[in-house]
């Protein structure tokens, strides 16, 4: 059966019935046309939501975390519903950091560390309530975070 426009997005495919298509959905952007997302019944349904898949973040936030004792701990609350992150250094220094308290200041495994010069980044989180905590072997540095939820 050949759906039309409207129900798929791409003129000229040929599909599967609605109850072969078993829940697979079409992806959005296909030869540049909208698509939807249909359920085994040919039902539009929410793409975002399904197969657990996250709506994209609308807000981001940059928190700058001024390290000014070297080998100390420093914390910051992320926001409810983080989707990505990012760490960096402002200036060319590694930072240790971890999502648990007392890592950092004294290197404790489990932390993870972002080299000087490098980007940590995480994508496809969904943090519901997190603290991360940061630390720099040079005294004055600033932690650059940046979280979109």
């Amino acid at each position: 059966m050949n759906y039309s426009e409207e129900t798929f997005g791409v003129p000229g495919s040929k599909h599967h019935t609605p109850a072969e298509m078993d829940e697979h959905a079409i992806i959005n952007g296909v030869h540049g046309k909208k698509v939807f997302v249909v359920d085994s019944a040919g039902n539009q349904i929410d793409g975002a939501t399904k197969n657990n898949q996250r709506p994209p973040a609308t807000t981001s936030t940059i928190y700058n975390i001024t390290m000014t004792t070297a080998d100390t701990e420093y914390s910051q609350a992320l926001p409810a519903n983080t989707k990505a992150i990012t760490i960096q250094c402002q200036a060319d220094y590694a930072v240790r950091f971890a999502f648990e308290t007392g890592k950092v200041a004294t290197p404790t495994t489990p932390y993870g560390t972002v080299k000087a010069g490098m980007v940590y980044y995480e994508v496809g989180l969904n943090l519901a309530s997190t603290t991360i905590y940061v630390a720099c072997g040079t005294a004055g540095q600033v932690a650059e975070i940046i979280c979109w939820s």
